[in-house]
């Protein structure tokens, strides 16, 4: 591994360096409206993402000045509430109050203040938030708190629960994932995503399923939550790109609801298929990797597949990549390893037009117009997780794509 960037220097932030924003999360959330608590500069960022994404309608903000930071605001909150129920079209049954990484140092009792607007108003659900980038890198940054809070508007259901639910993933799965098949053959439907929901009171039904399967380590907060708070055991079961490790993903997820097995064969198969035809399709093109959650494992399962990786782009090596990192690196295939928010990517940009890039970031520092739309792993599991990442690979081949297009139509936060 070929290090292009260092790490020790100021950060460029590129406008292709963004995913979903906290706003567009927190929406999933049906019949929830959003309250923001903050600086008007603090405000700007987010009211444009949700201006840009058709979510406006969903947010309001309360702007806080030097008085409000030196005394406090909570009592300012409870005083405007009824003033923004009074605006809104419909009265929404859960309001998320988010506050900015201000409040860490003001030291708000949101607990507190969602249980004093709980009494005002009875009939709405209050939960707060934290829109506090200073802790990008805790344990608890806003990705984590977000969904913690999100799950955490469900209410205790009886003993009887039946079904699965599958968080961490912002968007679901297609009906094609064999997954869904997987989870029936073992008793462990209906399997049921957040998105479904289009009624607060329908969203409850996630309460009733007898597990979590968790697809993305952004749910591992709410997932520890949602245990202790209602009885449901979770799985971890990250988005994979390699077979073999897929393969052992399945055979926790039978060993989990100890279920006796499952015939995978017809799926590997099928992935197999796929793979050889993108080859075939691709052949020594070189492919840029960026955009998902394991760069490294997907950089590496390309590579034993026989595609020519000759670079990633990834800001940090996560617990679940880092055995794969590792193994890049024992193996001294040389691949380029970037920062992509490194300055220095500003003169490295177009760098390898002819690759394929995988992700937006990697379309960005390569100047490639074959793209890959993977950001996220957005509707990406299993063994048809990777059929439809080489249907993409192979398409990103034989057309060009324009990335500000891709950008907006994603709805990227930088």
């Amino acid at each position: 591994m070929i290090d292009v960037t260092d790490t020790d220097t100021l950060l460029y932030s590129p406008p292709s360096h963004g995913d979903w924003g906290i706003v567009r999360v927190a929406a999933l959330v049906p019949e929830c409206h959003l309250l923001f608590v903050c600086p008007s500069a603090c405000g700007r960022h987010g009211a444009l993402g949700a201006l840009g994404q058709g979510f406006k309608d969903r947010l309001s903000y309360i702007y806080i000045d030097r008085t409000d930071i030196i005394r406090g605001y909570a009592e300012a909150v409870k005083v405007h509430v009824p003033t923004l129920l009074s605006m809104l079209p419909r009265r929404p049954k859960a309001i998320m109050v988010y506050v900015s990484c201000l409040d860490d140092l003001i030291g708000t009792d949101l607990k507190v203040l969602c249980c004093e607007l709980k009494a005002q108003h009875p009939d709405i659900h209050f939960r707060a938030g934290h829109m506090n980038p200073i802790t990008i890198d805790s344990n608890a940054p806003p990705a984590l708190t977000t969904q913690d809070a999100m799950f955490s508007f469900l209410d205790v259901y009886g003993s009887e629960k039946r079904g699965a639910n599958l968080i961490g993933n912002l968007t679901s799965l297609p009906s094609e994932c064999e997954l869904y098949a997987v989870l029936e053959h073992c008793g462990a439907a209906p399997v049921r995503h957040i998105s479904d929901y289009r009624e607060f009171g329908a969203f409850q039904d996630m309460a009733k399923s007898e597990c979590n399967l968790v697809l993305s380590p952004i749910a591992s907060l709410a997932a520890r939550n949602m245990e202790r708070k209602h009885g449901q055991p979770h799985l971890p079961l990250f988005v994979s790109y390699d077979l073999d490790e897929i393969a052992g993903d399945y055979q926790r997820l039978l060993t989990f609801l100890r279920c006796d097995g499952y015939d995978f064969t017809p799926h590997i198969d099928r992935a197999r298929r796929e793979i050889d035809r993108a080859r075939e399709i691709i052949g020594d093109t070189p492919i840029a990797v960026s955009g998902v959650l394991k760069t490294y494992g997907l950089a590496a399962a390309l590579l034993r597949y026989g595609f020519n990786v000759v670079s990633v782009m990834s800001d940090d090596i996560i617990p679940p990549d880092k055995a794969a990192y590792e193994g890049l690196c024992a193996c001294g295939v040389g691949l380029r390893n970037y920062l992509p928010q490194h300055p220095k990517n500003i003169s490295l940009r177009s760098e390898c037009p002819e690759s394929i890039a995988v992700g937006f970031e990697a379309a960005y520092i390569t100047g490639s117009r074959r793209i890959v739309n993977a950001n996220g792993d957005h509707g990406m599991f299993g063994y048809d997780g990777v059929c439809r990442f080489m249907w993409q690979l192979a398409a990103a081949y034989q057309s060009e794509s324009d990335l500000a297009e891709l950008m907006d139509e994603y709805g990227v936060v930088v």
